[in-house]
């Protein structure tokens, strides 16, 4: 069984990972599954759960990762992608209707090799909500959390 190391952190083909952070105010918990093109350019799938004051909900994302320079210890990236967004508000006066609206995001990240197959990354993407009102909708989302590679 393959323990892994750092020539596998720059050249494996896929990424699994949990992340916590925060949302536009609210508490986030999010996971994602990378498959990786080559070296530098990966599809990712994220799925998100979002625990706020006014509402939760929930997102699934579908992106672009670009990595710099995956030979580093330290490896920058970019990220781009599009998803959907399912908000719950909370109310307690009147039933309202659930929200689903879709989304749009760039981002940037780093990428940090702990050891074997493990590493941290931290990522912020910013969001742009599609909705069916007038004015679309604007979240900052922040996250740092727990990968490995295989």
């Amino acid at each position: 069984f393959d323990m892994g190391d750092r020539a596998g952190f720059t050249s494996h083909r896929w990424e699994m990972g949990f992340m916590a952070g925060d949302y536009g105010g609210a508490t986030l918990v999010s996971g994602f599954l990378s498959r990786s093109f080559n070296e530098q350019l990966a599809l990712e799938l994220t799925g998100s759960q979002f625990l706020g004051n006014a509402s939760n909900g929930y997102a699934a994302e579908i992106g672009l990762a670009h990595v710099f320079r995956p030979d580093w210890r330290l490896s920058p990236l970019l990220t781009l992608g599009t998803g959907m967004i399912w908000i719950v508000p909370k109310s307690t006066l009147v039933l309202p209707d659930d929200r689903a609206d879709q989304t749009a995001y760039a981002g940037a990240g780093l990428r940090f090799y702990v050891k074997r197959r493990f590493f941290v990354r931290a990522e912020y993407r910013h969001h742009m909500v599609f909705t069916s009102r007038n004015e679309n909708e604007e979240i900052n989302e922040w996250k740092l959390g727990l990968a490995f590679f295989f």
